[in-house]
């Protein structure tokens, strides 16, 4: 962050939203030096200036912007701080709580001291961790962007607690910073410095697990452990393909051939199909951390949280450094554009906008992975050609796919698929997803457990499918409505098969 721009342009009043509070003040401090004198005011200390003289019966609000103001004019008919000197910057702490509550007395005198400020080359500047602006104050004040600490901010704050334990960083100094990456300054010393109480030096898999506890504690951000791969993945074939061409496309020898950043894609299709899992495994053949991003999370009942947030979590992304971001249903949290008006007084419009900006103008190794189940609800201009680098439908599992997530799953249940005939269980299954094969494995075990059989097999699998109505009967209207849209519009995720012969499906089983 630079605010020397916006102090020697005159701007008279702006808004740093940051939880670091100290971090930004020292900043400030570093773009002022030399430029203006540098004032600090909170609830409980009044104003202080290291180069002069404390007030310290300044730490009423009103009292304090009253000070601000005061001024005398010059010979020359200029106006003069009085106590607080022209070419000064006045920090004030917390103060956007104190706007929250919209007292009409401190919003005018507010309004007056910025306009003094103007006249007088003195600067009102706000830390805060949210932004509270009153509607009457929204066009006077300026948010400046804070970002996270970047690689090196970290690496300053490690070498020290290194040195003190004795520990060379040397070769792990970039895995420590991968993981440190996302975290605030406070979050990540903490983090070191219990990686150091409880293993004696600074380990990666430790900070990594303080900051998926710090993210997830905001609520709408949460680290998954991608824990499955395209192996535990039965068809997708056309996906997995797309995917693995990519793997390697966020390397700086990728940018000097030419290539740019993968954005990220849209899996849309039935519920059951796969489309969270697949996400998983996609951040596995990527090498990455997976991060979800809950959207109907980003809506606050407060008036600009939602584009605050929208904010916050672009900048925690960002920061975080190569990574795969989930959206997940996309079609919940990003609904009602569709209608032709803002019921929510274009809070949706407002925070899609943000996201649809930073998706096409981001430079950081981030890949999107959106998942929906009815795309229909989304405005146009989320799903228009370049939005996404490809939109795939994932639909009902074609007779081979079927066996492949027959085979995935009996030998995640730790059985053995060549006990089994998948080819009748292929059959049997026909237009089930494959979370509903995955329920069917699980409960032909509790059967085969509460009946004292040894193991379930084909037959019992095969009895137990019958007594189960497949979402494609509940809902076959639905599906269809949806394998409509997506012709011509997204890319199939599976391959079509022309083969459908017993002897294929055959030949796949013994393979």
């Amino acid at each position: 962050m630079n605010i020397t721009p916006y102090i020697k342009a005159g701007y008279a009043a702006l808004q740093i939203q940051t939880h670091e509070e100290q971090r930004a003040f020292e900043e400030v401090v570093a773009s002022c030096k030399g430029i203006r004198t540098v004032w600090s005011w909170s609830l409980t200390t009044g104003l202080e200036c290291q180069d002069m003289q404390p007030i310290k019966d300044a730490g009423d609000p009103l009292k304090m912007l009253n000070i601000f103001c005061e001024f005398d004019v010059d010979p020359t008919g200029c106006p003069q701080g009085r106590k607080i000197l022209n070419r000064s910057v006045v920090v004030l702490r917390d103060f956007h709580l104190i706007m929250k509550g919209g007292n009409p007395m401190l919003i005018r005198r507010m309004r007056d001291a910025i306009n003094i400020g103007r006249a007088t080359s003195r600067h009102l500047v706000i830390i805060g961790c949210q932004t509270h602006l009153p509607p009457e104050l929204e066009k006077e004040i300026v948010v400046v962007e804070f970002r996270l600490p970047d690689r090196s901010a970290l690496l300053s704050i490690a070498e020290p607690f290194a040195k003190r334990c004795n520990q060379e960083l040397n070769g792990s100094t970039d895995v420590v910073l991968d993981a440190g990456s996302g975290l605030t300054s406070i979050e990540f010393e903490n983090a070191v410095a219990k990686s150091i109480v409880e293993s004696g030096k600074i380990e990666a898999p430790r900070i990594a697990e303080a900051k998926a506890d710090a993210i997830k504690k905001g609520g709408i951000l949460e680290i998954v452990p991608p824990d499955v791969g395209f192996d535990d993945i039965g068809g997708l074939d056309e996906l997995k393909s797309w995917v693995s061409k990519r793997k390697e496309a966020f390397t700086e020898k990728a940018r000097k051939y030419g290539l740019r950043m993968p954005k990220g894609i849209c899996l849309f299709g039935v519920q059951g199909a796969g489309k969270s899992m697949a996400t998983r495994a996609i951040a596995s053949e990527l090498s990455c951390p997976l991060i979800r991003l809950d959207a109907g999370k980003l809506f606050g009942g407060i008036v600009g949280e939602s584009e605050a947030n929208t904010r916050s979590v672009i900048h925690q992304v960002e920061a975080f450094g190569k990574c795969v971001l989930q959206v997940d249903e996309i079609d919940k949290g990003f609904a009602g554009m569709t209608g032709g008006h803002d019921g929510d007084s274009g809070t949706t419009r407002r925070v899609i906008g943000t996201f649809l900006t930073w998706m096409a103008e981001k430079k950081s190794p981030v890949f999107i992975v959106a998942t929906a189940n009815d795309l229909t609800k989304l405005p146009p201009e989320l799903l228009r050609k370049g939005r996404w680098d490809e939109l795939f439908f994932i639909d009902l599992p074609t007779p081979q796919e079927r066996v492949e997530i027959w085979r995935v799953q009996i030998r995640r249940h730790g059985r053995d698929s060549k006990k089994f005939d998948l080819n009748a269980l292929s059959v049997a299954t026909n237009g089930w997803t494959g979370a509903e094969i995955e329920a069917l494995m699980g409960e032909s075990l509790y059967t085969a457990f509460d009946l004292g059989c040894s193991e379930p097999d084909t037959e019992m699998l095969k009895q137990l499918s019958t007594e189960t109505q497949p979402l494609s009967k509940t809902m076959g209207d639905q599906m269809k409505a949806l394998r409509d849209w997506s012709n011509g519009r997204a890319r199939a995720a599976s391959r079509i098969h022309t083969e459908t012969t017993t002897t294929k499906l055959q030949r796949m089983i013994e393979a």
